[in-house]
C-alpha cells in the first residue's frame, strides 16, 4: 500500500491518490495489507458474537 492509503472498515475499501486520481481496492477478510513502513494490517473476524476488526502490527 502508498503510505498514504486511508483504510474504511464501514466500506470495505482502501483508497489513496496517485497523479491527481483516487486509487483503492476492496478490502478483503484475512488478506495482510502492507505499508512501505512495514506496518501490517489487516480485517479479522475473531468470533461469531463480534464484528469485524481491523488489526495492525508494527514491523519488526
Amino acid at each position: 500500500l502508498p503510505e498514504d492509503a486511508h483504510i474504511t472498515l464501514d466500506t470495505q475499501k482502501i483508497v489513496w491518490i496517485r497523479e491527481g486520481e483516487e486509487r483503492g481496492l476492496k478490502l478483503l477478510p484475512e488478506h495482510v495489507y502492507v505499508y512501505p513502513s512495514g506496518y501490517k494490517i489487516m480485517m479479522l473476524h475473531p468470533s461469531r458474537e463480534s464484528r469485524w476488526r481491523l488489526v495492525g502490527e508494527v514491523a519488526d
